[in-house]
């Protein structure tokens, strides 16, 4: 299997926020009274996210498979790493763009 170059397999912090605010879409148009907000602090998961813990292992599923299709590589976003990762991946838009990112680089 050829190794994909640093081009290929990287997503910029913007192309991944265009994902993220794509399966918004996805998952607002499944889920009745539902509003997720395309904005960098909208936030993922806690109290004040508008994700209910499926919802939460949805996005991640959809998110995960959307940035192996794009980069072409068996990225895992949703793992205990994510869980166990500084700064809180998981808080919001920005973060989560960010954390996967740098699992990308």
């Amino acid at each position: 299997i050829k190794p994909m170059s640093k081009q290929e397999s990287s997503m910029t912090e913007d192309m991944i926020k265009d994902s993220i605010y794509s399966i918004f879409d996805k998952i607002m148009q499944q889920t009745r009274d539902l509003t997720l907000v395309k904005q960098g602090d909208t936030p993922i998961s806690g109290g004040e996210s508008a994700l209910d813990s499926l919802a939460l292992v949805n996005f991640l599923i959809m998110l995960e498979a959307e940035v192996r299709q794009i980069t072409k590589s068996e990225v895992k976003i949703a793992d205990e790493q994510l869980l166990l990762a500084p700064g809180q991946p998981l808080k919001n838009v920005d973060s989560l763009a960010a954390y996967i990112a740098d699992r990308l680089s």
